[in-house]
C-alpha cells in the first residue's frame, strides 16, 4: 500500500474523514476543515515524510485568523525600480542575506513592512546562539547552525557587536540518568560538538544559585550570547552602507509570474522589476511563496514567551542553564546584563500577536524555579513573546524555487535561526551570485564602525517587547 493511502486511511480514523492527502510533485497537499487549530497542526504533523514536503490547506473555521497587518504608507516611489536582487523581509535573515551580497557586483533591494528591521521574531528573540543539541532536527538545521555557530566570532567582531561565549549547562534532576547523558556525550563529540560531564560539586563552583534537584550537567562551551536587535540592525546598516537599498514601511501585495519567472513585484510604493527575489518573509513566508506560484512548504507560527528580569537578578545565572527535560527552555545571562527566562511554547494561527499571557509565564517559572528557585516575580521587568516560522518537517528551507524559477526561498527559519544566520546568509548569497553572474565586488567593506551612542538600538530592542495581558 502506497504511503499516501497509508496516510489517508490514518487521516480518516483521527479526524472522521474530514481531511485528504493527496501528493504531487513530491508535495502532499491536505484539504478539508476542521474547527480546532491544534487539530490543524496535527494533522500537519503526521503527514511529514521524507518522500515529500507538507502544503497544508486545511480550512480553520474556529477563530476569524488575523490579516497581516499593512503599512498605512501609499506612494510610487518604487515604481519602475529594476534591481538584480529583491529580498522581502527585513528580520536577522533578510538583513544577514542583504550584507553578504554586498560581497558580490550586485544592486539589492530589501523590503520591509515595518518602520524598523527586526520587528516581528527577530527582535522578540531571546539572543541565545544555540549548540545543536537535538539530533532529531532536519539536515539543513543542523547544518546552519552548526556552520554558523562557528562564523559568531568574526561576524560579530566586524560589525561591532557583543558576543560572549558564555557556554551552556544542560541539567539533569535524576542520577539515573548518568549513563545516558554519557553516551550522548560521545555522540555528540563524534558530531564535532564540545561536550563534557560536569559533577554537582564543579558545577555549584560556576552557577552557586542553582537548586538542590539539580545532580549533575553537560557543558557545550560553543553556545554564546549576542544582543539579537543590535545584530540584525548592524548586518541592516553595513549592508547598507556598502550600497544595499533598504525600504522600510515596504510591504509585498502580490507577484505577477510569468512563464514561470517572476517578472515584477507590486509594493505599497509600486512595481519592482527584480532578476531574482528572496523569500525571507519569516512566518509569511509562505503567503509570499504562494504570490510567486511556488508554494511547496507551509509554516506553522509558533509561539514562544520570555520573561525578562531587572539587572537586581543577574547574579543568579553566569552562562546559559537549561533543564534536559525541556525542549526550549532557558535560563540566559545576556551581554546587556540582564537574565532572560523561557520559554513556553505553542502553535498559534496568528502571526503577528506578540502579548503573553499570565499562564505562559506562569507555566516558565514552574518549569525554570527547579533551576533557580530563586526567581520570583518580584524583579521581572517586562515579557514578550515571539513568533518563530516552522515547517511541519521542523527543518529549513533553503533553496531555489521548485515551481518558479528565480525566486531563492530562505524560509521555515525556526529556533535556533540566529545562530545559523550567518551560514544561511552566505549560502544564499553565493547561490544568487552564481544565478545572476556576478564578480566580486572589490569595494566591500565587512567593518561597521561602532558608533559613539550605541544605547539606542538596545533600547528600542526593550521598548518593543509587548507587555503582559
Amino acid at each position: 500500500m502506497s504511503t499516501v493511502k497509508t496516510l489517508n486511511k490514518k487521516l480518516k480514523k483521527a479526524f472522521n474523514g474530514r481531511i485528504c492527502a493527496v501528493q504531487n510533485n513530491k508535495v502532499l497537499y491536505l484539504t478539508g476543515e476542521l474547527q480546532n487549530w491544534d487539530d490543524i497542526v496535527r494533522a500537519g504533523r503526521m503527514s511529514v515524510s521524507k518522500k515529500y514536503t507538507v502544503v497544508n490547506d486545511i480550512s480553520f473555521f474556529g477563530e476569524k485568523t488575523p490579516p497581516m497587518k499593512l503599512p498605512l504608507v501609499a506612494s510610487n516611489s518604487l515604481e519602475g525600480k529594476r534591481v538584480d536582487v529583491l529580498i522581502i523581509g527585513g528580520g536577522i535573515t533578510g538583513c544577514s542575506i542583504a550584507r553578504e551580497l554586498m560581497r558580490y557586483d550586485i544592486s539589492v533591494i530589501l523590503a520591509e513592512k515595518e518602520h524598523d528591521v527586526a520587528m516581528q521574531a527577530s527582535g522578540h528573540n531571546n539572543g541565545m546562539i544555540h549548540t545543536d543539541l537535538d539530533l532529531r532536527k532536519g539536515p539543513l538545521l543542523k547544518k546552519y547552525n552548526n556552520e554558523g555557530n562557528k562564523l559568531y566570532p568574526q561576524v560579530c567582531k566586524e560589525l561591532n557587536v557583543p558576543f560572549k561565549r558564555t557556554g551552556q549547562y544542560l541539567c539533569f534532576t535524576d542520577d539515573w540518568m548518568k549513563p545516558n547523558a554519557i553516551a550522548s556525550i560521545l555522540r555528540w563529540r563524534r558530531m564535532n560538538i564540545p561536550a563534557e560531564y560536569v559533577s554537582r560539586k564543579h558545577l555549584l563552583n560556576e552557577e552557586p544559585h542553582l537548586g538542590d534537584k539539580v545532580k549533575f550537567a553537560i557543558f557545550f562551551p560553543n553556545a554564546g550570547v549576542v544582543c539579537p536587535y543590535s545584530l540584525a540592525t548592524a548586518y541592516a546598516e553595513n549592508a547598507a552602507y556598502n550600497g544595499a537599498k533598504i525600504y522600510l514601511d515596504t510591504v509585498v501585495l502580490d507577484i505577477n509570474v510569468i512563464n514561470k519567472r517572476i517578472f515584477s513585484v507590486r509594493t505599497n510604493r509600486g512595481n519592482i522589476y527584480p532578476r531574482l527575489v528572496i523569500n525571507a518573509a519569516g512566518t509569511f513566508a509562505e503567503q509570499i511563496a504562494r504570490q510567486a506560484q511556488d508554494r511547496f512548504y507551509s509554516i506553522r507560527p509558533v509561539r514562544g514567551t520570555n520573561i525578562v528580569y531587572s539587572k537586581k537578578n543577574s547574579f543568579l545565572v553566569n552562562s546559559i542553564v537549561s533543564l534536559n527535560s525541556s525542549e526550549s527552555g532557558h535560563i540566559i545571562h545576556t551581554v546587556d546584563g540582564n537574565l532572560v527566562i523561557g520559554s513556553s511554547l505553542s502553535e498559534t494561527y496568528d502571526r503577528e500577536d506578540f502579548s503573553a499571557s499570565k499562564d505562559n509565564v506562569n507555566d516558565i517559572l514552574s518549569e525554570q524555579t527547579q533551576l533557580v528557585p530563586e526567581l520570583s516575580k518580584g524583579n521581572i521587568l517586562t515579557y514578550s513573546a515571539g513568533i518563530y516560522a516552522a515547517t511541519y518537517e521542523d527543518d529549513y528551507v533553503v533553496t531555489f524555487g521548485k515551481f518558479t524559477s528565480n525566486i531563492i526561498h530562505a524560509a521555515g527559519i525556526q529556533s535556533p535561526g540566529f545562530a545559523a544566520a550567518p551560514a544561511i546568509a552566505s549560502d544564499v548569497a553565493k547561490m544568487s551570485a552564481e544565478f545572476l553572474q556576478a564578480n566580486l565586488n572589490t569595494a566591500f567593506n565587512p567593518i561597521k564602525k561602532k558608533q559613539l551612542d550605541e544605547v539606542a538600538p538596545k533600547q528600542k530592542f526593550w521598548n518593543n517587547l509587548i507587555k503582559l495581558k
